[in-house]
């Protein structure tokens, strides 16, 4: 059952970045991506936005065997209510 795996990786994925080196890359001072240089590569959290909400956040890059891992934020009212998970 991949629904708690899914959401436990790419929390714990999401978590170990941060104790990595970051550049962060903002367009209109909305952070469009983050840049975390993790050993001799790079691995690259990047953000989508709908009517000014984060929507989803990729994970991909080195060490990650091609795989993107997603996180896809659901709202009600502007307040979150919920989050979907996928690797591919």
């Amino acid at each position: 059952d991949n629904s708690t795996l899914f959401p436990n990786t790419y929390e714990s994925l999401a978590r170990n970045l941060n104790s990595n080196p970051f550049t962060i890359t903002r367009v209109n001072d909305v952070i469009t991506s983050v840049v975390y240089t993790v050993g001799a590569g790079s691995i690259t959290k990047s953000f989508t936005y709908s009517n000014g909400l984060i929507n989803q956040i990729a994970i991909s890059g080195a060490g990650l065997s091609g795989k993107t891992y997603t996180k896809t934020i659901s709202y009600t009212d502007g307040k979150v209510s919920g989050a979907s998970y996928s690797i591919a």
